[in-house]
C-alpha cells in the first residue's frame, strides 16, 4: 500500500464517520418529532372520544325531559310501548 492510499482511506473513513453521526441526528430528530405527533393525536383521540360521549350524554339526558315533559299519562312510557316486529 502506498502512503497516499491509505491517506485517503483514513480520510474516507473519517468522512463515513462524520455522515453517519448526521445521519444519527437526523434520525433522532426524525423519532422526537414521530413521538410528539403520535402523542397529540393520542390526545386528540381522547378529547374525541371524550367530547362524544359527553354529547351523547346530553342528548340522551335532552330527550329524556322531553318525554318525561310530552308524557300524557295516558299510554305507557316510550319505553314500553315499542311495536313488535
Amino acid at each position: 500500500m502506498t502512503w497516499q492510499f491509505c491517506d485517503a482511506l483514513q480520510l474516507l473513513c473519517v468522512e463515513c464517520c462524520v455522515v453517519t453521526s448526521e445521519q444519527r441526528l437526523v434520525l433522532a430528530a426524525d423519532e422526537r418529532k414521530r413521538e410528539f405527533h403520535e402523542e397529540k393525536r393520542n390526545e386528540f383521540e381522547s378529547y374525541a372520544e371524550e367530547d362524544h360521549d359527553e354529547q351523547s350524554e346530553r342528548t340522551r339526558e335532552s330527550t329524556e325531559q322531553w318525554r318525561e315533559f310530552h308524557y300524557d299519562g295516558m299510554h305507557p312510557p316510550q319505553e314500553y310501548n315499542r311495536h313488535s316486529v
